[in-house]
């Protein structure tokens, strides 16, 4: 009988030690969540970025601002990109994150390379991409007003060229232009 309780004791003892370690880890998770100051940067688990705002499960999450690292190599048409080749420009973004993404509405502001002013694009995101209605302005007084797909232009758009004070109006597939016409002035 005696080894019976001491058996008993032993698998309680176990027990309630596991508990308390589980406890203790999830209040380690829910302390490091809450120690991220939302005017603070911080590296992104990615290294290819850094953040500050609302954050859920060590990730972006809310309203917040995120800095996007340019790529560390050059293509051939001299972008930087990263080891993949995916172009990667140098950028922030301010809106809403979902799981590390933007998402919904935001702005993303560019570095300027001969321009005149800070090239930036203003409308929807979709999984981090620019994706929905929005237009992006470049640093020349041109804009893209329109139909943004994973990054591209697509579906109606206008294209204002400031050099020509003339709009492009019509649809684009995949960044390029399709059906449409110019004419004078802005739209």
């Amino acid at each position: 009988m005696l080894k019976l309780i001491n058996i008993f004791l032993m698998i309680f003892l176990f027990s309630q030690c596991n508990q308390k370690k589980k406890d203790e880890d999830k209040r380690e998770d829910k302390d490091e969540a809450e120690v991220k100051d939302e005017n603070t940067w911080y590296l992104v688990k990615d290294g290819k970025s850094q953040y500050k705002g609302e954050w859920k499960n060590g990730v972006p999450h809310g309203k917040g601002t995120k800095e996007i690292f340019a790529g560390e190599h050059i293509n051939a048409i001299g972008m930087p990109c990263d080891s993949d080749g995916k172009t990667r420009c140098h950028s922030i973004i301010k809106g809403t994150f979902v799981n590390g993404l933007a998402n919904g509405y935001g702005i993303q502001y560019y570095d300027t390379d001969n321009e005149e002013t800070q090239p930036y694009y203003e409308g929807e995101f979709k999984n981090g991409c620019q994706h929905g209605q929005g237009t992006y302005y470049w640093g020349t007084g041109s804009y893209h007003r329109g139909s943004f797909v994973n990054g591209m232009f697509h579906g109606v758009c206008h294209y204002y060229k400031s050099m020509t004070n003339k709009t492009w109006v019509g649809e684009y597939e995949n960044d390029k232009q399709m059906k449409g016409r110019w004419v004078n002035g802005k739209l």
